[in-house]
């Protein structure tokens, strides 16, 4: 049982870090989102200017975000499906330290039974015995 607890500690400290990790991205995706809607604007600007360089870059910047926002998302999903298979692995956990608490007071209860019986076959056999001599 005690192993069981060490368990789901561990799978909580963990879903806690997992839920830090999903929280940083989002907070990334978000900034890398408000990002790619303030260059929009000026990358059209840009496309009706000369200068096609400037153009080009812009557009790279937006790639990236947009790269970069992809990923952060991904990275996401990732934390959130983790955090989701350690949440089924600590309820499978409780269940089994459920089950182990269940099965323990059962044995308790059967060894109590077999116990008054071995007491009482005992006196009844020093009963017989006694009686016999």
């Amino acid at each position: 049982v005690e192993s069981h607890r060490a368990e789901v500690k561990a799978v909580e400290a963990h879903c806690a870090q997992e839920q830090q990790v999903a929280s940083k991205h989002r907070r990334a995706w978000a900034a890398a989102a408000s990002e790619i809607g303030e260059l929009k604007p000026l990358m059209l600007d840009l496309e009706s200017a000369v200068d096609t360089r400037a153009v080009e870059e812009a557009k790279q910047t937006v790639r990236k975000l947009r790269e970069d926002a992809a990923a952060s998302r991904a990275a996401l999903h990732r934390a959130e499906a983790t955090r989701s298979q350690l949440h089924h692995a600590a309820a499978a956990a409780a269940k089994h330290r459920a089950q182990l608490t269940s099965r323990r007071t059962s044995c308790r209860a059967q060894l109590r039974a077999t116990l008054v019986t071995t007491n009482a076959g005992a006196e009844s056999a020093r009963e017989e015995h006694g009686g016999g001599a």
